[in-house]
């Protein structure tokens, strides 16, 4: 990073009177509450301003929503970063810890907003005239080579783009009358949505000009019923099936921690995803398992189900070609259900011959009524965005349940408690049974820090030095590899102290697995 932002101020073409305005701009709210979010507000309106006013000199005949099209070309995410790139202007942020290590200097999301700050520190600066020159310059040619040809596009390819962006299918045409002499025929035709089961028509005196103006009224059609969508979708499974790890997957970001070891998940967690038309809220439960020895089991299949409760959709994941008990034993409790089951067969990318899936996807077709049956893989992302998608048009149109930059219902003092976890289950392989726990005994923040202090419980005194492991290398392996991970979700500094103890037969005993915090909530 760059500390002074002189040079920022040359490529931008400006000379502020008042440096520290563009000093805030290039500040991200992860380093620092007086940061760049009110820049950006300003930025964001004079920008689209200036825009508004250029394309309505350039394009006298173009309607209003042509230039609300041609207007959001020009000021959309992508556009900024891109010439925020060319500005070098990554290399200015001002990033907090987390940030830095997930190469926020890179994304586009920052890149555009600190862009827009930037335009705002000129306008404090300067005043209307000095920003409205600056963006001038900035956006140079893509002023220049705007074509109303290529940029105002006709109905169906609009609408074929449409489509591909949600990733429906592609639209039918049909002739349905030809009427009028040869000389002077009028058409009408049908454009149909097989995946929306929707269909509008159009006529023209040709069968082109008839197949735009159904295109025309499908695009309408489309706009005036895309209410807001939301919902609750279950990912429900035997464990190890990777739930947790598609659940991560469809958010965009870890909210739920993932092992190689069965029965990872031991809490009902949601992750929310919100878009500009819909809030998908996952709900991430503990594997079902028919055998429930202990009273640990019996509260993980109690969180489980609990959770198929006032849901909109369940993801059934089962695991490629592996098919189990447990998994029969999943869909005999999903028999009742009200609500859409779809299938999602997780790990397809381990199965080289993929001819191998067929008789499993029949097979699975035969055993349920599932709404959809999609072949996904967690690990590569492969068909997720389709199991997505199916999701999505089975749910209701509602408001969201949650504010757009929630990602989960879950505290930081819970999700430190799962991190620790994890990195322990991830070290200790085999070397010790699920009697291990964690619990968080102090929280706290100090200016710009967090202060914790984790428990870790096992159930036999034998357990607490293949925990703590030789001379304490293994306890110092999962603590920093812990930390490490909190100050990338908390986005601060942290400082994590571990401790072992020793309850035995805590997790036979339901009353300590309430004071431990397996309360089913």
């Amino acid at each position: 990073m760059r500390t002074s932002t002189d040079g920022l101020a040359r490529s931008v073409g400006y000379v502020f009177r008042d440096i520290g305005l563009l000093d805030t701009a290039v500040t991200h709210r992860s380093a620092s509450n007086h940061n760049n979010e009110r820049l950006e507000f300003l930025g964001d309106a004079v920008l689209g301003h200036v825009v508004a006013g250029e394309l309505y000199q350039a394009f006298p005949d173009a309607s209003e929503g042509q230039l609300s099209r041609l207007r959001a070309t020009l000021v959309k995410r992508e556009t900024l970063a891109d010439i925020a790139r060319s500005l070098d202007l990554g290399d200015y942020l001002r990033l907090g810890s987390g940030e830095l290590k997930s190469g926020g200097y890179r994304r586009d999301s920052i890149l555009a907003d600190a862009l827009e700050a930037v335009l705002g520190a000129i306008l404090l600066d300067g005043g209307f005239d000095a920003c409205h020159d600056c963006i001038l310059r900035l956006y140079g040619e893509r002023f220049d080579g705007l074509s109303a040809a290529d940029e105002l596009k006709d109905p169906k390819t609009r609408l074929q783009e449409h489509l591909q962006s949600r990733k429906l299918d592609l639209p039918v045409y049909d002739t349905t009358k030809v009427s009028g002499k040869a000389h002077s025929q009028e058409f009408e035709v049908a454009c149909r949505i097989e995946s929306l089961d929707i269909v509008a028509t159009g006529s023209g005196r040709s069968r082109r000009k008839a197949e735009q103006a159904a295109a025309e009224n499908m695009l309408s059609s489309l706009m005036e019923s895309a209410e807001f969508r939301c919902g609750f979708v279950a990912l429900v499974g035997r464990p190890n099936v990777g739930k947790s790890t598609i659940l991560n997957r469809l958010v965009g970001q870890k909210i739920s921690i993932t092992s190689r070891r069965p029965q990872t998940t031991r809490h009902r967690i949601l992750g929310i995803k919100t878009t500009a038309d819909s809030q998908i809220v996952f709900v991430d439960t503990p594997g079902l398992h028919a055998s429930q020895p202990r009273a640990m089991n019996r509260y993980l299949n109690r969180a489980a189900m609990d959770s198929l409760t006032d849901v909109d959709v369940v993801v059934f994941v089962a695991e490629g070609t592996r098919w189990h008990d447990d998994d029969d034993w999943i869909l005999e409790r999903l028999n009742n259900l009200s609500y859409p089951v779809i299938a999602a067969v997780n790990k397809v990318d381990r199965v080289a011959d993929k001819t191998l899936l067929l008789p499993v996807l029949q097979s699975l077709s035969a055993r349920f009524g599932f709404a959809e049956i999609i072949p996904v893989s967690a690990t590569t992302g492969a068909q997720l965005p389709q199991l997505e998608q199916a999701v999505l048009a089975r749910l209701p149109e509602a408001p969201p349940f949650y504010s757009e930059d929630q990602v989960t219902d879950r505290s930081e003092r819970f999700l430190a408690a799962e991190l620790v976890r994890e990195k322990l289950f991830r070290k200790l392989g085999e070397e010790i049974p699920y009697g291990l726990t964690v619990e968080i005994e102090q929280f706290k923040q100090e200016k710009h820090s967090l202060h914790i202090h984790a428990l870790i419980w096992v159930e036999k005194a034998s357990h607490k030095p293949i925990v703590i492991g030789n001379k304490g290398q293994r306890l110092k392996e999962v603590g920093r590899e812990a930390r490490e991970d909190m100050q990338l979700a908390f986005d601060r500094k942290v400082n994590l102290q571990l401790w072992v103890k020793v309850k035995e037969g805590w997790a036979d005993d339901e009353r300590a697995l309430q004071s431990l915090g397996y309360d089913d909530s």
